[in-house]
């Protein structure tokens, strides 16, 4: 450089205003911001976004976005005629869900369609088919109120076929009512195909485990396991 420069004084001049554009112009480029930084209207800056509580409206999920476990993250509401999933299979849990909104709308103070709502699917309904739903009307970063409901994935045909796959021991034990202290009626071991009652299937809650209830190749209850693990049965094919 210092040679160009003791050979040519007006190639010098060209040269130190071609260094000066270069020197300024990263100064001038602004760094575009990230999907995240967008969707929470963050600043990006040095490599990494800088987000705060006065600059993000935080949704249910957190940020950065978490699932609990056992569950999806929370979806909003405008996603729910794409999500796989349908719900409201008793005239119990269709009063339930309208009695949901009415609360939410009388708590909120808002219109109909001014409320965020919010939901969430359960894993079993990936995993057997059917599941959760759960609903939630968000506002002032907390729910309001929930409601959950049964759940079946609307792209699955009736499901008449499970597989057990217990991850602890060799099978699961059929009992004659959900609970570990109910009686003893069979075993039935890893591979074997159940058939579940009915779709939705008929599950309950019980000893802090899903039971589910089978007609064959025994009739009784089996333990799909706790809510948040993975389960002990899966679709079959």
């Amino acid at each position: 450089m210092f040679l160009l420069f003791k050979r040519s004084p007006h190639l010098l001049k060209v040269t130190a205003i071609a260094c000066l554009v270069i020197m300024i112009a990263p100064i001038a480029v602004t760094r575009p911001k990230s999907a995240f930084a967008q969707k929470y209207n963050c600043d990006a800056g040095e490599g990494r976004v800088r987000c705060t509580s006065e600059n993000v409206k935080l949704s249910p999920n957190g940020v950065p976005p978490r699932a609990e476990p056992g569950w999806s993250l929370w979806f909003d509401d405008s996603r729910r005629d794409a999500a796989d999933f349908d719900a409201g299979f008793s005239n119990l849990e269709l009063g339930g869900y309208m009695e949901f909104e009415a609360i939410c709308q009388r708590d909120t103070g808002l219109e109909s369609g001014e409320v965020d709502y919010w939901f969430r699917l359960d894993n079993s309904l990936q995993e057997i088919g059917t599941g959760r739903v759960e609903f939630g009307c968000w506002q002032n970063q907390r729910f309001v109120h929930r409601f959950s409901s049964t759940a079946v994935r609307r792209s699955l045909n009736i499901v008449t076929c499970l597989l057990v796959d217990s991850p602890v021991g060799n099978g699961l034990v059929v009992r004659s009512e959900p609970g570990f202290n109910s009686r003893r009626l069979g075993v039935v071991a890893n591979q074997t195909e159940v058939e579940p009652v009915g779709y939705p299937a008929l599950i309950i809650t019980a000893n802090d485990r899903d039971w589910l209830k089978i007609t064959a190749p025994i009739e009784g209850w089996v333990s799909n396991g706790s809510p948040i693990s993975k389960g002990n049965l899966r679709l079959c094919g």
